[in-house]
């Protein structure tokens, strides 16, 4: 398997409420993520940074309460049985995985989801 695509995520305290603010690997730092294509199955990992003297991590996962969840997908139907898109799993609270198949000669596709978190116990998105 490939290295994972790390994608740091931190926290914005000028907004009411809180941010995240996901740093891809797109052009410009932008938030975008991209999965070079490969035969192999790859893992993106959302690393919560935060600043010192916080606390917190992303919320538990739920696919019962999306609009709490750490990770949900914005669309409908979510992208799971497209791609080989696999939920993602939480590690350690500052991490969340998704598993990405994206095999060569496959279309390219957009994919939107929403992270959340709580740190020092404020809710971020």
């Amino acid at each position: 398997m490939p290295n994972p695509i790390a994608v740091p995520v931190t926290v914005n305290k000028s907004t009411t409420p809180w941010s995240l603010v996901v740093r891809g690997n797109g052009v410009g730092g932008g938030p975008e993520i991209q999965v070079a294509q490969n035969a192999l199955m790859q893992t993106i990992e959302w690393n919560l940074e935060l600043a010192a003297g916080d606390t917190g991590s992303f919320n538990a996962l739920s696919l019962s309460s999306p609009t709490t969840s750490g990770f949900s997908w914005t669309a409908s139907p979510a992208p799971t049985a497209f791609n080989g898109f696999t939920e993602p799993a939480a590690q350690n609270g500052k991490q969340i995985q998704c598993n990405d198949m994206n095999p060569v000669g496959s279309q390219s596709a957009s994919w939107t989801y929403k992270l959340r978190a709580t740190v020092n116990g404020n809710p971020c998105e």
